[in-house]
């Protein structure tokens, strides 16, 4: 997984605790115009890393990308390092996991 840094725009295959990224899927559900006249969704997607909750800062459809659904999150604080779990759950269907890889802090 590439990670995205949201500040920089830098792209990396590790995230730091306390790092904003972006996380890419398909298949998030209904979305609705927002703020900034971007399509987020109606349901806004439960994320954690290594069971420690993410904030979710956007979700919603890539303006950039048909179909694309784009997650911003910024990564909890007291992740460990090394490679790590990613779940992303949509209101009440199973979690998806995945890993991801946690380098030092900021």
């Amino acid at each position: 997984m590439d990670v995205v840094n949201i500040t920089t725009g830098a792209i990396s295959t590790t995230a730091a605790p306390g790092q904003t990224v972006s996380l890419y899927a398909v298949g998030l559900g209904a979305t609705e115009i927002g703020p900034y006249g971007l399509q987020w969704d109606t349901v806004m997607p439960s994320i954690s890393v290594s069971g420690l909750a993410a904030q979710v800062l956007f979700a919603g459809l890539n303006p950039s990308f048909a179909g694309l659904y784009q997650i911003n999150i910024t990564v909890p604080n007291g992740v460990p390092g090394g490679s790590q779990p990613l779940s992303i759950q949509m209101g009440t269907s199973a979690p998806e996991n995945v890993n991801i890889t946690i380098g030092q802090g900021q």
